[in-house]
C-alpha cells in the first residue's frame, strides 16, 4: 500500500528460514507504474515522490506491506490465521 492505496498484489513462492530471535531480510521484487497508478493526478505523484526522497519532511510518505505467512511444520504447512502488517514512513 502506498498512502493507504493498494498498489500491487502477489504471492511470494519462495521458502525463507526465519531463525528465532534474529532479523532476516527478505528481498521482494516489485514493479509499479506510478504514472498509471496516479493517472491524471500528477500533483499527488510529485508530492509523494518528493516526500519519499526526503525533500519534503513535513509529512512522510507512508508505505505498508500486508502479508499472511505459511509456516512449514512436520505435520504440513499451516497458514497464519491473520495478516501481518509491516509499515514504514519515509
Amino acid at each position: 500500500f502506498l498512502e493507504d492505496r493498494e498498489t500491487v498484489r502477489g504471492v511470494y513462492e519462495r521458502t525463507v528460514d526465519l531463525p528465532a530471535g534474529r532479523t532476516v531480510g527478505i528481498p521482494l521484487q516489485v514493479e509499479l507504474d506510478l504514472l498509471r497508478f496516479f493517472g491524471d493526478n500528477a500533483r499527488e505523484l510529485v508530492d509523494i515522490g518528493l516526500r519519499a526522497s526526503g525533500y519534503r519532511t513535513g509529512t512522510p510518505a507512508n508505505v505498508r506491506l500486508v502479508a499472511r505467512p505459511t509456516v512449514d511444520t512436520p505435520v504440513g504447512p499451516i497458514r497464519y490465521p491473520g495478516d501481518i502488517t509491516i509499515t514504514t514512513s519515509f
